[in-house]
């Protein structure tokens, strides 16, 4: 049989506190995920700009981490950023109630298919687990693969302007014969 512990304090019970309620509780921070467009093209450089903000009243190590859209590699970072294919990755240092300003650029490669491209930062912290403290993301959207090039359309815009050049012809000569009828 189990014996209960605790201490009773009118009608309370006051139980002694476990390791489980011991966690650490979260940070104050905050994050934002920018590259200031709306829409990219294939083959653009994209330059990704995220801020991190504490409110926290000590200074906080966290690791910061970026993903790309899929497709998308990395080829530059601000500070000492580290690039593995799609994702970029920074070991930051967080000043007490302070704001860390990270920047990322990509390439998206040509012949991305879909309507749009996404990518996620996420912060994380020793001691308070691997899932991510705080997260942002940023959607852009891609150009139609419906619309056709100016190329393709050439031959069509010809064909227009042929029969309407036709069509005007026609018009004139049935003027001119209705004309001779007349002065006949």
């Amino acid at each position: 049989m189990r014996r209960l512990t605790g201490v009773v304090l009118f009608g309370l019970v006051l139980a002694p506190a476990s390791a489980a309620d011991a966690r650490p509780r979260p940070p104050m921070l905050s994050i934002k995920l920018d590259d200031a467009r709306t829409q990219v093209t294939p083959g653009d450089e994209v330059t990704y700009r995220i801020v991190v903000n504490s409110d926290e009243p000590k200074g906080l190590p966290t690791r910061v981490e970026l993903s790309l859209p899929r497709g998308m590699t990395a080829v530059r970072t601000s500070g000492s950023g580290r690039i593995s294919g799609s994702k970029v990755s920074w070991a930051a240092s967080i000043a007490p109630a302070g704001r860390t300003l990270l920047t990322a650029t990509g390439r998206l490669p040509r012949g991305v298919a879909g309507d749009a491209v996404t990518s996620t930062a996420c912060v994380t912290a020793p001691g308070h687990g691997a899932s991510p403290l705080v997260c942002s993301g940023d959607i852009d959207a891609l150009p139609s693969s419906d619309a056709l090039p100016v190329r393709a359309l050439l031959p069509l815009w010809a064909a227009t302007a042929a029969a309407a050049l036709a069509a005007v012809a026609g018009v004139l000569h049935w003027r001119s014969r209705r004309r001779r009828r007349a002065a006949a």
